[in-house]
């Protein structure tokens, strides 16, 4: 998606561009298969979503050109701290043990909730509520394991079970809720939040987000000067309304660090 024109930052890439492994450019690790903030276009294969709108507008502010390299999320860290890229952007929650390793710039709020059909008429509000339903959830997800141990719990409350359905692909969800297999969906709420974008009269959250976790660009230990330069263009674009523009654009309003939690007005 193109963004909104705006006046680059005081070039920090002349601070940086000889720091990075190729001058000039800006070298970006991510895992690109988390739907919708780093996926491959259906069309193209080419990695899109909210976080990569996102990193290819600070490179613009930086005035460095972006490059792309996708590696699996469990060796992301590692592979930074090798110098395998110089930064990742890839829904990475910020944790006291990550923190120890690398430097963090927040730029994403995450977290979960359920997905309902529009006006919830089963007035499922809370997880206490999915006694009895069915519920859908990705394949080998925590929060499958999350919906097994509260399937434990309604009966041991002498309530009926939860029925677990597992889907692959998010692109599942929305045959799934219209033919009514399912009556609700437990995940990531970014995943659901652009459900929404796509389908506004079909489905809603049903509850506030819980587990909420903060999201940071993912920066080597001590590199303050390229912390400062990204940081310094996150706060640019976060001016100009071009993080905003893309907050709606992929109608992540759950995930704006510069509102409210669990604030969708999309004002």
């Amino acid at each position: 998606m193109s963004t909104p024109s705006a006046v680059v930052t005081a070039s920090p890439a002349d601070d940086v561009s000889s720091m990075l492994i190729t001058s000039g450019v800006l070298t970006i690790g991510s895992y690109t298969g988390y739907y919708p903030q780093e996926y491959p276009d259906p069309m193209t294969g080419k990695p899109i979503g909210f976080d990569m709108d996102l990193i290819n507008a600070i490179s613009q502010r930086m005035r460095l050109k972006p490059y792309m390299v996708k590696d699996k999320f469990q060796l992301l860290v590692n592979d930074l701290q090798a110098k395998r890229f110089d930064v990742v952007i890839s829904a990475v929650s910020i944790t006291p043990e990550l923190q120890k390793q690398v430097d963090f710039i927040p730029y994403f709020r995450g977290g979960k909730s359920l997905l309902v059909p529009y006006g919830n008429p089963l007035h499922i509000h809370a997880m206490s509520d999915l006694c009895g339903h069915s519920v859908a959830v990705k394949k080998n997800s925590f929060e499958q394991e999350e919906l097994q141990r509260i399937s434990s719990l309604c009966t041991l409350n002498q309530e009926k079970a939860l029925y677990v359905t597992v889907f692959s692909r998010y692109k599942d969800i929305v045959p799934m809720m219209q033919q009514k297999h399912v009556d609700a969906v437990y995940a990531d709420v970014p995943a659901l939040d652009y459900i929404i974008k796509l389908h506004p009269l079909l489905f809603a959250l049903g509850m506030p987000v819980i587990g909420a976790t903060a999201e940071g660009i993912v920066v080597p230990k001590g590199d303050g000067t390229l912390f400062s330069a990204l940081q310094r263009a996150l706060q640019a674009v976060q001016r100009d309304g071009t993080y905003r523009a893309l907050i709606a654009h992929w109608g992540l309003y759950q995930g704006d660090i510069t509102a409210p939690a669990n604030d969708t007005s999309g004002s």
